[in-house]
């Protein structure tokens, strides 16, 4: 018997793979303990400080739930999240894909064509409005969106114990032209939760927790790869030190304020408003 020492461990654990039936799973994994160790040996990864990091993962998932992925949470802050995102885009040409976000849910209300989902809650009322495409520039019929956003005091509706209903979310369903077009508020930027281990690490490492003001967009359509983006509101503060690293090209979106009587009326609108219009691009399904 061969006793393990600081210079076969790594071998040794990579060795362990070797049986895997997916070369995909095995050479994932295989680099991925090569990466981990090396970032021990470079850093001389003290046991305290192992065991701090094994203590973070575990309340990471404790604070988890249906409504919050604290997980998600630590890709998006150490910028793991955009990386991927960013391969991912390169050399597409449909709309940008950006962060998930840790409170999307699937289980959200069903909304009619234009929509209200401000209610009696405060905010600056905007309509969002456009079309879903595929490749080809041809609308999509039925595609369905699942919008989110967080309400005028920065916060998400799974946020709010005492709420019984969900607020400012809802899939929606593109019409015969392929439009989409709901009533809601121009949302605002917000703190990313300080309350767990990545708060915790966000205060240690004096880092701005804030996110720039954002929709969330989920998007399916039969035929097509699933869409998962973000709108920015141009001009919002943040977009420059979001701590999601979320902005970017072509996700940053012009705010127009309508006054026009007769066009607030016809979408159903108070006056002023603001209006943002926006068409996603969807790719083919397996055509990478």
């Amino acid at each position: 018997m061969s006793y393990l020492s600081r210079e076969d461990i790594t071998q040794r654990v990579s060795a362990s793979f070797e049986n895997c039936e997916s070369p995909r799973l095995k050479a994932l994994l295989q680099s991925f303990v090569r990466h981990l160790h090396e970032f021990a040996r470079e850093t001389e990864l003290t046991r305290q400080e192992w065991l701090y990091g094994i203590d973070c993962l575990f309340r990471a998932g404790m604070i988890s739930d249906a409504a919050r992925n604290e997980f998600m949470l630590a890709s998006d802050v150490l910028g793991l999240t955009a990386l991927v995102e960013l391969m991912e885009d390169s050399g597409q040409s449909r709309t940008p894909i950006n962060n998930l976000g840790p409170f999307y849910i699937e289980d959200a209300p069903t909304l009619e064509f234009n929509a209200d989902l401000r209610g009696e809650q405060p905010g600056a009322a905007t309509l969002l409005r456009g079309r879903v495409i595929g490749a080809d520039g041809r609308p999509i019929v039925g595609a369905m969106i699942n919008l989110w956003q967080a309400q005028a005091d920065g916060l998400y509706d799974v946020q709010i114990p005492q709420l019984k209903q969900h607020r400012f979310r809802g899939w929606l369903r593109t019409n015969a032209d392929g439009a989409y077009q709901v009533r809601t508020i121009k949302p605002r930027g917000y703190s990313a939760p300080m309350d767990g281990p990545i708060g915790e690490m966000l205060r240690n490492t004096a880092r701005s927790p804030w996110r720039p003001a954002h929709w969330h967009f989920l998007i399916r359509a039969p035929g097509h790869e699933q869409l998962i983006t973000e709108l920015y509101p141009a001009g919002s503060e943040h977009l420059h030190d979001d701590v999601a690293f979320g902005p970017r090209e072509g996700l940053v979106v012009e705010v127009h304020e309508v006054h026009d009587a007769i066009e607030a009326t016809r979408v159903g609108m108070p006056r002023p408003f603001f209006l943002v219009e926006f068409d996603f691009k969807l790719a083919r399904e397996g055509c990478r």
